[in-house]
């Protein structure tokens, strides 16, 4: 083979391709696109003025001591301090593990407006309930009318019956009613209950509180260089199935591109012209290297915001260069191995309706990798993982979800899947070159896999 003409033939496949407005839009400003709509939506739901759920709530209180504590609990200021104080402690949290997402956490400061404005009533214990819930009924559209109804057991105040179930509190709530408005009455009566709990069992609710509280901090990763970072637990699962579908992306999309651009090249002759100044085996070396590299392009572009946000976050040490390094030595294995595929299916058809039964069963093992890695994430050295990681042709996207785990496999293992995967690699070209050389000249009707068998052996 002449790899000048190679090279001419790769150049046009990738000059076809990524310089058209089809690859600009989809490739390079759909991400742009998402991280402006992100900001869009972002900067909306930080400054949407939803109208404020304002009404009553009546509760019957035996107890003669939860509606008044409750009154407090629901009032905007005391919700306001209450999701302050969660946001504060979900910062505290993140604050060694990422210290980006720990100030966005920390920044998360919601005002009293944004909260329901929520009047208790308090009712008689021998009040007429069904009239109470009907009424609850009949103000369902009433501006600032009644939005629950809460009832509270004369015995809730005492701990929980041993061997026995007593509902404490029955809520009920009108039509439609939000979900959140429904939880903060909910959980304020919950919080209420419990501290009048304790405190009728003589002990101090906030002692009790730090007595309960251990502060453990995060957990420290002690890395091999002698020094230690804040461990990033099952995050960095996330990372290896990240790493995992910046592979099949632009295998997928490479893959399609040479099907439909051979398949086009045939219906229009133009493959006659090209053959006549290149050998078959040049041709389809040339498609396959040259859309490869559009894979890269793309690979390129999505991995570098992928690793923006993670430096962003400050988890850019999560990136090891043995991940980055593994990530293009098998992205090139498995794109060849699809590539070739492909670019036989779609020498040996005339139209792309006709690929459509034939391109199956290269789909499947593409689509295969997408379910099992969540599994193999989970334990990458797993007895199906390590199996699965030797299994061509999805070999190389199992193997790369294990060195970028947690747990990377043994230096022998991942040798092992590169030397499997190059030799199906191998395979799948000297296949697809010889459907290839028949197919692209032949015409009429569209073959089966047998007839591509026969290609192969006759070629």
């Amino acid at each position: 083979m002449n790899p000048g003409k190679i090279g001419r033939v790769a150049w046009r496949e990738f000059a076809s391709t990524v310089l058209t407005k089809g690859f600009i839009i989809g490739a390079l400003l759909t991400p742009v696109l998402i991280l402006v709509m992100i900001a869009i939506v972002t900067a909306l739901t930080a400054f949407k003025s939803e109208p404020t759920i304002s009404g009553e709530v009546a509760i019957v209180d035996p107890t003669g001591v939860i509606a008044e504590r409750l009154t407090e609990t629901l009032s905007p200021e005391a919700l306001a301090e209450a999701a302050r104080a969660r946001a504060e402690r979900i910062a505290e949290t993140l604050k060694d593990v990422s210290p980006g997402a720990s100030s966005f956490a920390g920044s998360i400061g919601p005002d009293a407006e944004s909260f329901p404005t929520l009047r208790v009533a308090t009712l008689p214990a021998d009040t007429d309930q069904d009239a109470e819930k009907q009424r609850v009924r009949e103000e369902a559209n009433v501006e600032d009318g009644r939005l629950a109804l809460l009832i509270v057991d004369e015995a809730a105040l005492m701990p929980q019956p041993e061997g026995e179930a007593r509902q404490d509190i029955q809520l009920f709530v009108r039509p439609k009613l939000k979900d959140d408005v429904i939880d903060t009455i909910r959980n304020a009566a919950v919080r209420v209950i419990r501290d009048e709990r304790f405190r009728v069992a003589g002990y101090d609710r906030s002692v009790v509180g730090r007595l309960q509280d251990v502060n453990t901090g995060s957990a420290r990763e002690l890395t091999e260089d002698g020094g230690e970072r804040a461990s990033i637990g099952d995050f960095r699962n996330f990372i290896a199935y990240g790493f995992m579908m910046l592979m099949l992306i632009p295998t997928f999309v490479g893959a399609q591109y040479l099907l439909t651009n051979a398949i086009e090249e045939k219906s229009s002759r133009v493959v006659e012209i090209l053959l006549s100044a290149v050998s078959p085996m040049e041709l389809m070396t040339g498609k396959v290297l040259g859309q490869m590299c559009v894979g890269l392009v793309i690979m390129v572009i999505y991995g570098g915001m992928s690793m923006y946000a993670l430096i962003s976050f400050s988890l850019g040490d999560a990136i090891t260069p043995l991940a980055l390094v593994s990530m293009f030595v098998f992205f090139a294995l498995a794109y060849f191995t699809f590539a070739s595929f492909m670019a036989a299916v779609g020498s040996s058809v005339n139209e792309l309706r006709e690929a459509q039964s034939l391109i199956g069963p290269v789909m499947v093992p593409l689509m295969l990798p997408y379910g099992l890695g969540i599994f193999i994430a989970d334990d990458p050295n797993s007895t199906f993982a390590t199996i699965a990681s030797f299994v061509p042709p999805i070999s190389p996207f199992m193997m790369m979800l294990r060195v970028a785990s947690t747990e990377p496999p043994p230096p022998w293992q991942v040798g092992l899947a590169v030397v499997i995967s190059a030799v199906t690699c191998y395979v799948a070209v000297w296949c697809a070159a010889k459907v290839f050389r028949v197919g692209l000249l032949m015409y009429g009707k569209p073959p089966n896999f047998r007839t591509l068998i026969k290609w192969v052996r006759m070629a």
